[in-house]
């Protein structure tokens, strides 16, 4: 079996997100399934071949409209540069781009394509309404489709159910993130059978991957004693300077409200290209903030719990577990969140984490830490979630089930 991925964004090297789960599955396929990428970003137009864990991926990039190329071949080639993502833009701005930058490197992709010969093209990214013009280039070979989340119902239903419609046409199979977003897409029109739930995950880490002292160090570093809890705050917001901030204000103060005499350290470890000055105003006894640190992995190994309630972020969307909560679960650190569509998927409330409504209900819930037996089995039942159900080692062989039910089908024809 050969599929070819057509993406935004992808990179030969370690990327953010969703972004680097679909380049992990490329390579936790098995042996007898190659690869290639056909991908818009910021390079020249030209090809690459990424050879990691024994596998060679051919990687045709093309720059996207409206963004000139910020890599030069060298740079691309020798690995020597750091990416970072385009400003954000308004979403009909982004679809309008990514759309228009498909239709004009449609005869590039119909190359690759022939020269390829892929059984599977999966996309990675909805690029908006161009199935129908995929499926004219792509024959009768399948189409799937990677889909993050979807939005709730809203007045806007109806025109947001045409364009998912729209952008569904000439597709196989959509596989969607989360059981919720797979209801959503079909309430709004989507055929079931044409949908499946295969979900996003992480390289799970070891036991071994971080040892006794340095969990100590760490925790030593940030003064925690025996006895303390220590948290680490992830707070959850919308795009914007001040949604930002508004989030990570609120949530430490929503936090350190409900622990009121519970003995804890609370570390707001912002990522470096993401610190705000206002965070420094944030600062107390009890809670550091910083930027990084760069061993922020092993910090999630030596905390006790994640604190990191959704806000407003997913109010209109079903909710995909971020990645700082797959890794801190990964790590033996349950998540302490609020509700959403979705949410309940990945985190169980009791058991692999806490799922508060209200803040007097939140109070109830730290006091419950205090137990270290209780903290220990909910640790280890997180860990447990992330291993059976967004290991990419698992969502790889499920990607490869699904296309060769497609693929089976297809020979039945």
């Amino acid at each position: 079996m050969k599929v070819l991925f057509l993406s935004v964004a992808y990179m030969p090297k370690r990327l953010t997100s969703d972004k680097q789960f679909m380049r992990d599955i490329i390579f936790r396929l098995p042996a007898d399934v190659t690869c290639a990428v056909w991908t818009i970003n910021d390079w020249p137009k030209m090809c690459v071949v990424e050879e990691r864990e024994g596998r060679s991926v051919p990687v045709y990039g093309q720059a996207r409209l409206l963004h000139s190329p910020s890599f030069d071949r060298q740079s691309v080639l020798s690995g020597d540069y750091t990416y970072k993502f385009h400003k954000p833009h308004s979403g009909a701005r982004q679809h309008l781009e990514i759309l228009a930058t498909f239709y004009a490197r449609l005869g590039q992709l119909k190359r690759v394509i022939k020269r390829e010969n892929p059984d599977i093209i999966h996309l990675t990214d909805n690029w908006g309404a161009m199935g129908l013009a995929l499926r004219a280039i792509a024959g009768h070979r399948p189409i799937t489709l990677t889909k993050y989340s979807a939005a709730l119902p809203t007045s806007r239903k109806r025109r947001y159910g045409a364009f998912m419609r729209a952008c569904m046409l000439g597709l196989d199979k959509v596989l969607c993130f989360t059981d919720a977003c797979r209801e959503q897409l079909g309430a709004l029109g989507i055929s079931p059978d044409r949908l499946a739930t295969v979900r996003w995950g992480i390289n799970v880490p070891a036991p071994s991957s971080c040892d006794p002292s340095t969990i100590a160090a760490v925790r030593q570093r940030y003064g925690c004693t025996d006895g303390e809890l220590l948290v680490v705050v992830a707070g959850q917001a919308n795009r914007g300077r001040d949604g930002v901030t508004r989030a990570v204000a609120g949530t430490v103060g929503e936090l350190s409200a409900a622990a009121g005499d519970v003995p804890m350290r609370i570390v707001v470890a912002c990522k470096p290209d993401h610190w705000l000055p206002e965070y420094d105003s944030l600062r107390s006894d009890r809670v550091v903030v910083e930027r990084g640190p760069s061993d922020f992995l092993d910090l999630l190994w030596a905390a006790d719990v994640m604190f990191s309630p959704t806000f407003g972020r997913f109010k209109n969307r079903t909710t995909t577990p971020p990645l700082t909560w797959l890794e801190a679960m990964a790590r033996n650190t349950p998540v302490i969140t609020t509700p959403g569509y979705g949410v309940g998927e990945t985190i169980i409330d009791g058991e692999n984490g806490m799922i508060y409504d209200a803040q007097g209900e939140l109070k109830d819930k730290i006091h419950q830490l205090i137990d270290p037996d209780y903290l220990q089995k909910m640790a280890h039942a997180a860990r447990e979630t992330i291993i059976q159900q967004h290991s990419v080692a698992t969502l790889a062989s499920q990607y490869v089930g699904v296309w060769t039910e497609l693929l089976a089908g297809d020979a039945s024809r």
